[in-house]
Order: structure tokens, then C-alpha cells, then sequence
């Protein structure tokens, strides 16, 4: 889902990879950033905002929420070598994905799976010609599988609509996967699905009543035991969203509900969560925390859940040069740091990438300009390398302001 909207003049400029291009940032930082790819918007794709996934010999896979030529989106190959080809371009309308809008998973074959949230079936009860988003397969050659969510006469009244979060493969080839509405009647919060041999069995449905969250952007996080846990952007005992755990059984429960900014705590839980080896589970809150000039509902929060459900917001964002509006879900490194983006803030309001020390210590280790070639509004999760360097995309600039693919090295 696209916070920030805001497409620049189309300046056809080339993005660069081997020659390594570094773009300015705001102020001396210890990581350098190298500017992969830069998006033109035509053919190539726009706004990549979900992300990116690496396969086994270095390439970069991402999804571009516009582009393409009937401007659906595309998923985008980005070599070793810098030359971005597209993967596929989705058609829109009824009989393929529109908009894709979910970082892809790789399973061992090779193959990639995402989602749209538009696109597939009509959904039953919403806008005249809404379409209720799908799931799709990509194989290794670009040749596209799709699964239709939200069949006409099931979206609202069952099934589920807009498949925002990312999707989980389990054992068997079985997908499971969240939607951001649709199921329990009255409710439209969502539902949590698989999907096995081309068929969808939903596991739960959000109510919105008796504590229950509502309306899920992410996607799940498996455990060791078959459970699932997630965030929820809404409802729960306060209000402001929820963090859940489903049992391998379909049962649900919410393991902590969110009391907001009035309570020094976060809002607004909107990306995936992450769990270290002790079982503690880490994500971020895209409001809430200390009351900034940011936003009138704070700048974010970087929280930890433990087993036993106690949450310890680590981190309060002061909506300046630190960061506002954290999107993306965290990424853990051995020594226990955190790293993730902010969609805003940082000395030119574009956005930074952050580092978190254990000891709650936060630091900027790079500042986006959006101006002279630099990304902005980075709200996609960090991927990592064996030498700790890390790789992101931001949805705007870039030399025609549709976004970049950038590598910040160590």
C-alpha cells in the first residue's frame, strides 16, 4: 500500500550498477549507498515498494506497483551485472493481477509467489467493478500461475479482499497468506487463508469484537510449532491494532493489543514481525510512541513482544533527522542489532535507514536526499548479504522519481 503517492516529472535517466554510482546523502554516515537501478516508469516498472528477494546466483526479484505496459505493475530482474529486465507484466482487470503489492517468496525450485491487491475476481458488495486481488506463481522462466481472490458472490460475505502482506509457503506446497478485508460479515477485517492444489480454505476470520483485531497488512510469521503470529492495523482492546498469534489448530488469540500514543505506546502496526532464538518477537508501530511535530499521532515505535506477551517499545521515533514513520518490517543481525527504514523523517524528510544497538542505542546510518539521483520513501524491508551490507528499494526517487533499488555498504 503506497503512503506516498507522489510521482516526479519523468527525467530519463539510466540507473547504474557496476559502475558504482554513489548517490549523496545528507551528512557524513559510515555506510555508503550505491544506487543500483533507477525506475524510468514506461516498460521497465514504477514505484517498487514491497521490496526485494535474491535468488541463488545474486540476481535482484521485486514487484513494481506500477508499470509495465498496461501500467499493472511488473516484477522486475535486476542482474548482477545492472541490467533490469522485467520478469512479468501483469495485464490488470479481471483475468490477471493488478498493482502487485507483497515482497515474493522463493521456494526450491525456483519458483516465486506473491500478490495483488487488485485484480482476479469482482468483489461482491464493494464498488461496482472492484476486483479482490489474487495470488500468483511465478515460475523460474517468467511463465505466471494465478489464483483469484475473493470469487464473485464470496468477497465481503466470506472470502477475503486486498492481499497486502507477504505470503508464507508451508509444507506440501501449501500458501498461506493474509487479506486486509473481507470475511466475517459486518466485520470487512480480514481473514488469514491457504491455499492448496488451487483451492482456498479460509483458517480464520477477524471480527472486530471481544478484543479481536482487525484488517491485517502483513503477513504471518511461521514458528517452530505450526502456530502463526501477525499484527492486525486495527481494533484490538484500545484500538489501535493488535499483535496475534493462530494456533495449528485455527484458534486465535491476541498475545498483545496496542495502547497508543496517549500511552507512550505505538499504532498502527503495519509490517511483518521478526523473532529472535528466545522466542521474542520484534516489529514496528508506523504511529504512536512520544507525541512529535512528525505526525499528529507520533513519529512510530520499535517494540518487542516476549513469550509471555509483555511488550517493551525499544525505541520511540522524534519525527527529525532520526526517522518518522516506520513501514517496513526489522532485519536482525548476529550481534542482536536491528535494522530497518523510516518513510519519513531524516534531514531532508525523505526518509533514513536506522540501526538499533541492544543496549536501545538508535543511529542513522543513511539519510535519502530524493534530489541529484537519491531515493526516497523507503517502506520496504531490508535484505542483507554475507558481508552485512544491506539492499532496499524506495518507492520515489531516483533520476525520473519512480523509485530506486539501493545497496548501502558497510
Amino acid at each position: 500500500m503506497m503512503r506516498f503517492p507522489i510521482i516526479f516529472a519523468k527525467l530519463a535517466i539510466a540507473g547504474i550498477f557496476a559502475l558504482g554510482i554513489f548517490a549523496p546523502a545528507g551528512g557524513a554516515y559510515a555506510w555508503q549507498e550505491v544506487i543500483l537501478y533507477n525506475f524510468r516508469g514506461g516498460s521497465d516498472g514504477a514505484i517498487p515498494s514491497a521490496g526485494l528477494t535474491r535468488d541463488d546466483a545474486g540476481n535482484f526479484y521485486g514487484p513494481t506497483w506500477l508499470g509495465g505496459n498496461a501500467n499493472a505493475g511488473t516484477v522486475f530482474r535486476l542482474a548482477t551485472d545492472g541490467t533490469e529486465s522485467v520478469f512479468y507484466a501483469f495485464h490488470g482487470g479481471h483475468q490477471d493481477g493488478d498493482h502487485p503489492s507483497s515482497r515474493l517468496v522463493k521456494d526450491a525450485a525456483g519458483n516465486f509467489y506473491g500478490t495483488t491487491a487488485q485484480g482476479g475476481y469482482r468483489c461482491y458488495k464493494f464498488k461496482e467493478n472492484e476486483t479482490c486481488g489474487t495470488v500468483f506463481v511465478l515460475s523460474p522462466t517468467g511463465t505466471e500461475a494465478l489464483y483469484k481472490i475473493g470469487q464473485y458472490g464470496r468477497g465481503y460475505i466470506g472470502d477475503g479482499v486486498d492481499p497486502e502482506g507477504r505470503l508464507v509457503l508451508g509444507a506440501n506446497g501449501v500458501i498461506y497468506g493474509t487479506t486486509f478485508r473481507g470475511g466475517a460479515i459486518g466485520a470487512n477485517c480480514g481473514v488469514v487463508f491457504t491455499i492448496a492444489n488451487g483451492g482456498e480454505t479460509l483458517l480464520y476470520k477477524f471480527h472486530k469484537r471481544g478484543g479481536d483485531g482487525c484488517k491485517p497488512m502483513a503477513g504471518l510469521l511461521p514458528d517452530n510449532t505450526g502456530s502463526f503470529y501477525g499484527t492486525t492495523t486495527a481494533e484490538g482492546r484500545y484500538g489501535w491494532g493488535t499483535v496475534f498469534k493462530l494456533g495449528s489448530d485455527g484458534s486465535e488469540s491476541v498475545i498483545y493489543s496496542f495502547a497508543g500514543q496517549a500511552n507512550g505506546d505505538g499504532e498502527y502496526p503495519v509490517a511483518n514481525l521478526i523473532m529472535d532464538k528466545a522466542g521474542n518477537l520484534y516489529g514496528t508501530t508506523e504511529l504512536g510512541g512520544i507525541a512529535t511535530t512528525c505526525t499528529g499521532s507520533g513519529s512510530g515505535t520499535i517494540f518487542r513482544i516476549t513469550p509471555d506477551g509483555t511488550e517493551t517499545v525499544l525505541y520511540s521515533f522524534k519525527g527529525g533527522s532520526d526517522g518518522c514513520l516506520p513501514e517496513a518490517s526489522l532485519t536482525m543481525d548476529g550481534s542482536g542489532n536491528l535494522y530497518g527504514t523510516t518513510a519519513g523523517g531524516g534531514s531532508m524528510n525523505s526518509g533514513t535507514v536506522f540501526k538499533l544497538a541492544p543496549d536501545g542505542t538508535e543511529s542513522v546510518i543513511y539519510t535519502f536526499t530524493g534530489s541529484n539521483g537519491d531515493g526516497a520513501y523507503p517502506i520496504s524491508a531490508l535484505i542483507t548479504d554475507s558481508a552485512g551490507n544491506l539492499y532496499g528499494t524506495t518507492e520515489n526517487g531516483g533520476g525520473s522519481g519512480l523509485g530506486t533499488v539501493f545497496e548501502l555498504l558497510k
